[in-house]
């Protein structure tokens, strides 16, 4: 399987944020942790672990219309695994 990454300009980071801000409201973690928890749903349906999550792999955009959105990335870390998809 090939994985092709394409990266685009960020803002910042989650360590940035947490750094910058702390401490994070339960409102702004509750955000950031469910966009966070569809991208690795997304990784995990390719049959794919991610192998570097920390902070500084969650990079936050701003966009127009719904202000900061939290983008994964270090995707190169990544590997293939052979394990049965969950429902």
């Amino acid at each position: 399987m090939s994985v092709c990454t394409a990266y685009e300009f960020s803002e910042s980071s989650l360590e940035d944020l947490i750094r910058e801000e702390k401490p994070l409201s339960e409102a702004v973690c509750l955000y950031y942790f469910c966009q966070i928890i569809l991208a690795f749903k997304e990784v995990h349906e390719s049959s794919m672990i991610h192998g570097s999550v920390e902070a500084s792999a969650i990079l936050l955009r701003n966009t127009p219309k719904n202000g900061k959105i939290a983008k994964l990335s270090h995707f190169e870390t990544m590997q293939e695994v052979d394990a049965p998809q969950l429902p």
